[in-house]
Formats: C-alpha cells, structure tokens, sequence
C-alpha cells in the first residue's frame, strides 16, 4: 500500500492540474446562458444560446489553429525552446479571458439594472430574486 501512496499523490496531482483549468476556461459558460436567457426575447433565447454555443466552439477551432500557425511562425518547439512555448500559450490562454473581464462586469451591472427594474415595477418580488441568485 505504502508504495502505490506516491502514485495515488501522483495521479490526484494530474487529474487537479487537468481540470482546474478546464473550471476557469469553461466557468464563464453558464453565466453567459442565463444573461443570454434573461436579456433576449424568450422566442428567440434557444436560438441565440445556440448561436453562441456555435461561435464559441469556432472560436474554440480557430484558436487552435492560430496556436499551431504562430508556433511554426516563429519556429518555437517544446524541445527546444519549452519557455517561449510556455509563453505562447499562457498568452494566447490567459489573455481573451483578460479581454472579456470588462465584458461581463458591464454584463453583471446591466443584470442589476434589470432586477431592479423588474423588482420597482412589480413585475419580479425579493422571494423570487432570492431563487434566481442561488
């Protein structure tokens, strides 16, 4: 048993490094769903999810691409050059999620703007805000 410890510690390790990322790239999808289901005209809001699920996943496409494509550019491998690849990909990871902060607090306080709207003309009560932010 004792001998298995260090490759159960091992493997743990690989599974958290493996989806910790995955929770912050993909963490932003569901609130994007419920501000999409909330601003747009319930007769289109399958539609728009739809459309953004779609141009999500080209964008998700295109993105791989472009990685490859700026990798055999400036002929940076992970054998030889593995800090300028660490770079690139932190980079080309890290910065449409910085690009989009500014996007989702505008997003956030719009919401707000809406609740309160809802709420002040009657159309929404406290108890049914309370069952939307849990």
């Amino acid at each position: 048993l004792w001998a298995r410890l260090p490759l159960a510690r091992q493997f743990l390790l690989i599974t958290l490094r493996h989806f910790a990322p995955d929770l912050f790239a993909k963490g932003w999808t569901a609130p994007a769903i419920l501000i999409l289901k909330t601003v747009v005209d319930p007769s289109i809001a399958s539609l728009s999810i739809a459309m953004f699920l779609l141009v999500t996943n080209i964008t998700s496409s295109a993105a791989a691409f472009t990685a490859a494509s700026l990798l055999s550019h400036f002929n940076i491998s992970i054998e030889d050059t593995p800090h300028k690849f660490g770079n690139l990909i932190a980079f080309l990871t890290m910065g449409p999620c910085a690009i989009c902060i500014p996007f989702f607090l505008c997003s956030g306080l719009y919401m707000r703007n809406i609740k309160r709207a809802k709420i002040e003309s009657g159309e929404m009560n406290k108890e049914e805000q309370e069952l939307m932010e849990r």
